[in-house]
This record gives C-alpha cells, sequence and structure tokens, in this order.
C-alpha cells in the first residue's frame, strides 16, 4: 500500500508543511509507505496544449512530471494540502495539475487510458486559506482539485477547507486535527477493505 502526499503550497514552511508532515507520520506509524510530492521543489513546465496527449496519451515534455504519471498509476490513495490563493490553487499546483491532462485524455478522448481504472483509489483534499471566511473563498480550489481526483481515478472521500489560518495557525486548531487525523484514518480503512 502507498499512499501518495502533496503539499501545494510554494512555501518552504507553514500550515501546509505541518499537516504533510503530520500525515506522513500518521501513515508511517501505519506501516504505510508514503510518495511525498513537494510541488514547491519540482521543475515542470506548464501545460501548452499541444495535443500530443490527444494522439498518444502521454506528455511530450521529459521533466519532474515523468515519473509522476507512474507514481499516481500504482498509488492506493492521495492526500493533497493546499493553501487558497485568489480563491483558486497556488500557480505551480495548477501547473500540475493540469499537466495529468495526459490521464484525461487517454481515458476520454483516446478510450484507452494510461492508468488503471478498475484500481479502487481514495482521496483525502485540504483547502487552507488564510483569511477570513466569504462566499467565493473555495470555489476556485474545489473546481480544480475535485476534476484533479477524477482525472486520477481516485474517489475523494473529504475537502476539508479551513479559514482564517493566517490569523490563528492549523497547529492551534484541535478540532481541526481531529477530523484530519480520522479522515487519513478512514483512507487507510478503506484501502485495507479494497484489497482484501
Amino acid at each position: 500500500m502507498e499512499i501518495i502526499i502533496i503539499n501545494g503550497s510554494p512555501r518552504k514552511s507553514g500550515n501546509t508543511s505541518f499537516l504533510c508532515e503530520r500525515a506522513i507520520s500518521i501513515l508511517e506509524n501505519q506501516g504505510i509507505k508514503t510518495k511525498y510530492i513537494n510541488i514547491r521543489k519540482m521543475n515542470f513546465d506548464p501545460c501548452i496544449a499541444c495535443g500530443y496527449c490527444d494522439r498518444t496519451g502521454k506528455c511530450f515534455m521529459k521533466d519532474d512530471m515523468t515519473q509522476i504519471y507512474d507514481i499516481i498509476d500504482k498509488s492506493d490513495g492521495t492526500i493533497a494540502i493546499s493553501p487558497v490563493f485568489f480563491d483558486g490553487v497556488p500557480g505551480k499546483l495548477k501547473g500540475f495539475v493540469d499537466r495529468t491532462q495526459a490521464f484525461y485524455a487517454s481515458k476520454y478522448i483516446l478510450k484507452s487510458p494510461t492508468i488503471d481504472r478498475y484500481k479502487k483509489r481514495y482521496g483525502l483534499l485540504v483547502s487552507l486559506a488564510g483569511s477570513k471566511p466569504y462566499e467565493t473563498q473555495f470555489i476556485g480550489n474545489k473546481v480544480t482539485m475535485e476534476f484533479f481526483f477524477k482525472c486520477i481515478n481516485t474517489k475523494l472521500i473529504e475537502h476539508m477547507q479551513e479559514t482564517d489560518i493566517d490569523n490563528i495557525p492549523i497547529d492551534e486548531r484541535e478540532d481541526f486535527l481531529k477530523n484530519f487525523d480520522k479522515n487519513i484514518k478512514e483512507i487507510i480503512n478503506l484501502i485495507k477493505s479494497s484489497l482484501c
């Protein structure tokens, strides 16, 4: 069993990194392998909509994204954690998501998936907003990331959203952390059940 942890923050440390480290600790204590993808440290170009994947199901670019397709295909689950920027996701995370267009093209255009569509995968999405709550705060983030989970054939069990992080850091929010831990344990149980 292997679960991917995606850190979508451009910051070296902070709320997102704290939750990623907490997730890794919980999983490793349960004997589960993790693959930590820190978007900030990756070197890749954004999708240029060239149409290559529409014809081949693969991306022509050879960079840090190249190995990601295989990692996602072999994974049993994904936990994506990201700050919210302008009601959406940080630019580099959006570039990462856009590059999974190769999966989309192989499944829906070519009808010849390059990802195992029959494998059960489960996911958790965590979105952290710095400002106090307002109506549209998570709209862009929600649309982009929920579509990403569909694209990588991963059933999203929960989309956790937390606001006002700039004033009250995530490590001071006991109720949120309890729910976070609970959701990770639920993913573990779902994966275990699907592997039986």
